[in-house]
């Protein structure tokens, strides 16, 4: 959706859930759910670490549907960089509080239940935020969901490379 005062914005689909354009486009791909993909990062554009390197091209080439949980107040930023870099379709935001995996205006089991509609009966496939890489002990945000979402039925599997 284009703001013509305002520049691009994000479309509410759902409540709590906004897309950078469009609707999903089911295609029978994993979902994938990056959890605070930036959190305490340098520049978006001048880091070539292997972990912003990856997290780049699957936002650029991936077909299948990725929902990131970003912090309400870094959405803007998050949502304006996905558009520099042509990471628009099929790519969904859900806001959670600052630093943490909590949703900030739907339950849990609303985000479950978009989780499901999503993911094509294949486990949701984790990237992104503060699962601690040495022995993939579970930590952090993206460990927090992890836990979460097992607890709730819902398989993960989690990215080794597109993890910190």
């Amino acid at each position: 959706m284009f703001n013509f005062f305002r520049g691009p914005k994000l479309e509410e689909l759902e409540y709590g859930f906004y897309s950078v354009r469009g609707p999903p486009i089911l295609n029978g791909e994993k979902l994938i759910v990056a959890v605070h993909p930036y959190y305490q990062s340098k520049l978006y554009h001048t880091s070539f670490d292997s972990y912003y390197v990856g997290l780049t091209s699957l936002l650029q080439n991936y077909s299948g549907p990725i929902i990131t949980l970003e912090e309400s107040r870094r959405v803007k930023d998050t949502f304006k960089h996905y558009l520099d870099i042509g990471a628009n379709s099929n790519r969904f935001f859900i806001k959670t509080l600052s630093s943490d995996p909590d949703t900030k205006e739907i339950e849990f089991g609303e985000m479950c239940d978009i989780f499901n509609r999503l993911r094509n009966n294949k486990p949701i496939h984790l990237i992104g935020g503060y699962f601690w890489r040495k022995e993939l002990i579970v930590g952090g945000c993206l460990g927090h969901l992890a836990v979460e979402l097992e607890s709730n039925s819902l398989p993960v599997t989690i990215d080794k490379h597109l993890i910190f």
